[in-house]
């Protein structure tokens, strides 16, 4: 399942297809980070945008318990 933030657009198999891969990619790790996860992904997401970088987020999930998956 991906996260997406408002306004954020995510990559698609289709603009895969086009030649558009990411530029950076960044692994969050994650252990029971419910109420942190959306606001991690969104500040990783404004970083890409204001730096015009390409990026993907792949969020390493380490087995909770808080519904964080």
């Amino acid at each position: 399942m991906a996260l997406t933030p408002i306004g954020f657009k995510i990559r698609t198999s289709s603009m895969l297809n086009a030649g558009m891969k990411p530029e950076v990619s960044v692994v969050l790790p994650c252990l029971n980070e419910a109420e942190t996860l959306a606001t991690c992904i969104a500040q990783i997401w404004e970083t890409f945008q204001k730096a015009h970088l390409r990026g993907e987020i792949i969020v390493a999930d380490n087995g909770s318990t808080d519904g964080s998956p």
